[in-house]
């Protein structure tokens, strides 16, 4: 709340109006006013941010820091249709979000 808070402070400075911001659970993003054309999740995630990503307008972008695959990777995703491409851009550290903390399970 307080980085929110902060957020429509500088907004509000620069007069940028058209920009909305909520605060709730990261990982289910805000449904009820998407599609957006852009999500920045400031964070790392160790899973793909499934939820965010079905919430980006067809050409939107997202950018976070990606765990997925061991090293901490800054990750653009963009929505073509229904397909998402994603690219790294560069090496990165950040700790992982709560919310998107890959669940421990078994493996040979």
């Amino acid at each position: 709340a307080d980085l929110a808070d902060e957020a429509a402070r500088r907004l509000a400075e620069v007069g940028s109006g058209s920009v909305r911001r909520h605060v709730g659970p990261l990982e289910a993003g805000w449904p009820s006013d998407s599609p957006y054309d852009a999500i920045l999740v400031n964070g790392a995630v160790e899973v793909r941010p499934t939820a965010l990503l079905r919430q980006l307008a067809d050409g939107g972008r997202l950018a976070c820091l990606s765990a997925e695959r061991g090293a901490v990777k800054a990750i653009l995703y963009v929505r073509s249709g229904d397909a998402f491409g994603d690219r790294a851009l560069f090496d990165a550290g950040a700790p992982v979000i709560a919310g998107f903390r890959r669940v421990a399970a078994f493996q040979f």
